[in-house]
């Protein structure tokens, strides 16, 4: 039966939006206490839509709080407590490094770009 929900799991985390919060997750989150979801939207280059709905599978698995700030929706990223989640995101990193590279280079670009002023 975990071997499902891993599988399940794995596949969930492999979508290039979910990919993009793990990546942020692990190299960003420590930065931000909340964010929101339209800035996370320019450090990701994912719409806002996208992003809301992959974070809602975040908080569904215990890695996310969703904040409802008036009209803006903010994201609190959290680590994994279960330890079939912490290693199913390593399968995910492992099979997907290129992917995730990728994520991390254009986020550092956008995160210098915002702070040199560059919209």
């Amino acid at each position: 039966m975990i071997e499902l929900i891993n599988e399940d799991l794995k596949d969930m985390l492999s979508f290039h939006e979910t990919l993009a919060l793990l990546c942020f997750n692990i190299n960003f989150a420590q930065r931000y206490r909340g964010i929101s979801i339209s800035k996370l939207s320019y450090l990701l280059g994912i719409s806002e839509e996208k992003l809301e709905k992959a974070s809602r599978i975040f908080k569904h698995i215990g890695m996310a709080d969703i904040i409802l700030n008036g009209k803006d929706i903010q994201v609190e990223m959290k680590e994994p407590q279960s330890e079939v989640v912490k290693n199913t995101i390593f399968e995910v990193i492992r099979e997907k490094r290129l992917d995730f590279s990728l994520l991390y280079a254009m986020m550092m670009r956008n995160e210098t770009g915002e702070e040199m002023g560059v919209n």
